[in-house]
């Protein structure tokens, strides 16, 4: 018998931000001139102008698309957040059938 392994749409969405944020706060400087004339100075490498934010939307969109992929060939399956009734995933945890199932 081959494991189901189940994930939600808000998972792959919580998933995708943290891995962004991870990532932004490491490099989220080179979004203020003064760093990157620094750099240039240092290194002679002239980074561009990045825009607030674009930096956190474009690794955002990235991630997403990557887990989305990911996720959606077996053994995945993805249910829409939207149809998960949240008492029943308690319910079927509380007693490990369902959802929460051990394999």
């Amino acid at each position: 018998m081959n494991a189901e392994l189940l994930t939600t749409t808000i998972t792959q969405y919580q998933v995708a931000k943290n891995a962004a944020l991870n990532d932004y706060r490491k490099i989220q400087f080179i979004e203020d001139e003064e760093v990157r004339s620094i750099i240039f100075s240092e290194t002679q490498v002239q980074l561009p102008e990045v825009c607030k934010g674009a930096l956190y939307e474009g690794l955002f969109e990235d991630y997403y698309e990557r887990i989305v992929e990911r996720t959606s060939r077996e053994p995945w399956r993805c249910l829409d957040s939207n149809d998960v009734e949240l008492n029943n995933v308690f319910e079927q945890y509380g007693v490990g059938e369902g959802m929460c199932a051990e394999g």
